[in-house]
């Protein structure tokens, strides 16, 4: 029985080091449906390895940057031209 119990706990050990992390896309959109509208919030939400895709628009901040990624590791992409 201790066997079996160390060799569940070692599997268990094993499976959840080498599950992959699981990186989210979050959407931002000054002026359409996303889950956000503005650059900030989204990083803000965001954890490191997540994506945050921008649609076209313009985007400001009231301090001395856009955006502050905090140190952590976002991709922010932008998903199209302006026109």
């Amino acid at each position: 029985m201790i066997r079996n119990s160390r060799l569940v706990a070692r599997t268990l050990a094993i499976t959840a080091l080498a599950s992959p992390l699981v990186a989210d896309t979050l959407t931002v959109d000054d002026d359409g449906p996303a889950d956000f509208d503005s650059i900030q919030a989204a990083v803000d939400f965001a954890s490191d390895g997540d994506v945050v895709l921008v649609a076209p628009g313009t985007y400001t901040s009231t301090d001395d940057q856009v955006v502050d990624l905090e140190g952590k590791r976002v991709g922010i992409i932008g998903t199209g031209a302006t026109s």
